[in-house]
């Protein structure tokens, strides 16, 4: 052996300290969580999530079937009310028209 420096076969290797390993995959953890609060924060400040939450005890007591029925009715009523709103906003004459006049 020389006396320059120590042999590279017996240096010991660099260890990352065990906090090192854990605190990525944690800081992730912590990032989602808090990902996932400021979404639930926001849907449960919405109105229109709020009614349909109120709902799902009800619905939940149905039958299958009747679940189905729920769901096919609540559909065709809200695609009737959708149809009913593009009718009105084509037949309504719009805003730059009435200026114009």
């Amino acid at each position: 052996t020389s006396e320059d420096g120590p042999n590279p076969q017996f240096r010991k290797k660099k260890r990352r300290p065990k906090t090192a390993l854990v605190a990525a995959p944690v800081v992730a953890y912590v990032n989602s969580i808090n990902e996932i609060k400021k979404l639930t924060k926001r849907t449960s400040e919405d109105p229109t999530v709020n009614f349909f939450k109120s709902i799902l005890p009800d619905v939940k007591k149905l039958s299958e079937k009747r679940r189905r029925d729920f769901k096919s009715f609540v559909l065709e009523k809200l695609n009737s009310l959708l149809d009913e709103q593009e009718d009105d906003e084509v037949s309504e004459p719009s805003l730059s028209s009435h200026i114009s006049n």
